[in-house]
């Protein structure tokens, strides 16, 4: 089983005991539907933040949504695009990481 369908199956687990908003009214969190009026569409973003940031699965939500590369809906407070924009410093901060930890083994071995 990958790790996205496993944070998956916890989080619709955990969504059975918590019933969070995105399950009672889950239009707003696919603000992608509202296609002929940008008003209406950032006012369903605004309104899914705002119950996200109350959600006790926002961070669990997030987590598979980063992990799953979510292109669409509002997920743990954050849009599509705002996930694109994690996993590009997440993916960056990885990457420098690896480098100085490289470059801190070379210098060890030259010691």
């Amino acid at each position: 089983m990958l790790e996205r369908e496993k944070k998956l199956i916890k989080l619709l687990s955990a969504a059975e005991v918590e019933e969070p908003m995105c399950r009672q009214i889950p239009d707003i969190f696919f603000p992608e539907d509202y296609t002929y009026n940008s008003s209406d569409r950032a006012n369903a973003i605004s309104l899914a933040k705002v119950y996200c940031m109350k959600c006790p699965l926002q961070q669990m939500c997030l987590d598979y949504a980063v992990t799953a590369k979510e292109e669409f809906g509002v997920w743990g407070g954050s849009t599509g695009d705002e996930r694109k924009a994690l996993r590009t410093k997440l993916a960056t901060f990885a990457n420098n990481a690896r480098k100085k930890a490289k470059q801190a083994a070379a210098k060890g071995n030259a010691d």
